[in-house]
């Protein structure tokens, strides 16, 4: 897994607005992991709207990516859908015919920080068992109605992880020098919130009774899970206590506002006959 920030410069000439399905229309749509559309959806937010922004850049190409891999690998055994979808894709293609790409390589993918990217995954799995207790017991319904606080005991991991870490702020722009302004935590544990503490007890303090000890952890953090706190927005989902503090705009975060804006406002409303 390669941050988004350091793939974007490979797609960066083209602009594949299209879905799957307006982009394979006659296959019905290349259908992909729930994990990476909701991913891709809640990473972009308002930033679709800008078809240079780094954001929509870096999820374009990884969608590229995927779908070349994908209508090489199942050329073989579903010809017509592969060719059908390949005759169908929305940005240029060296080759006429997905039987003309050849069998798909992992070689232009070299591993970029493996075990970096291995933590965040083992990071994620906890917050997802942890997640699964709180959901049970009615605590939360989708995993944006959670924040969650992870204390990491490995000083060099913790650091990572705060390379990846907003600050608080539902606004979408880069926040120091050592985020890349594209891979943030909310979005790769799909949460309203991500809260790095100093000690366990603080997880345990923040989060009650559900949490994951370090015991139990693969990660080998101390995780909780918590209901989010602020309001929801009701375009993005996210909890936050910036919802409605845009003057005009009172049930979303500054983040969608700013999107709701540059796309001309709101309708406005029709008048009773």
């Amino acid at each position: 897994m390669k941050p988004a920030a350091n793939r974007r410069e490979r797609f960066a000439s083209e602009d594949t607005t299209k879905t799957g399905r307006e982009a394979c229309p006659a296959s019905g749509g290349i259908l992909i992991t729930a994990d990476l559309r909701i991913s891709i959806k809640l990473n972009l937010g308002p930033e679709i709207i800008s078809t240079l922004c780094a954001r929509r850049r870096s999820c374009q190409t990884v969608l590229k990516e995927v779908l070349d891999v994908l209508l090489a690998s199942i050329a073989p055994i579903l010809p017509h859908m592969a060719e059908d979808a390949w005759q169908n894709l929305p940005f240029k293609v060296e080759h006429t015919s997905v039987f003309q790409a050849g069998w798909p390589s992992t070689e232009p993918h070299p591993p970029f920080q493996a075990e970096d990217w291995a933590f965040v995954r083992s990071v994620r799995d906890d917050i997802n068992a942890c997640m699964e207790k709180a959901r049970v017991e009615k605590e939360v319904g989708a995993n944006l109605d959670a924040e969650v606080f992870i204390h990491v005991p490995d000083s060099d991991k913790l650091a990572m992880l705060k390379g990846l870490l907003h600050d608080g702020s539902m606004l979408a722009s880069p926040r120091s020098d050592a985020f890349n302004g594209v891979d943030d935590l909310r979005f790769l544990f799909l949460v309203s919130g991500v809260t790095l503490v100093e000690s366990a007890d603080e997880v345990s303090k923040a989060c009650e009774k559900y949490t994951l000890p370090v015991a139990d952890a693969d990660s080998k953090c101390f995780v909780g899970v918590k209901k989010a706190g602020g309001k929801k927005c009701e375009r993005c989902w996210f909890y936050s206590d910036e919802v409605g503090t845009h003057e005009g705009l009172d049930h979303v975060c500054p983040r969608c506002a700013n999107a709701v804006v540059a796309k001309g406002g709101l309708p406005e409303p029709e008048e009773a006959q």
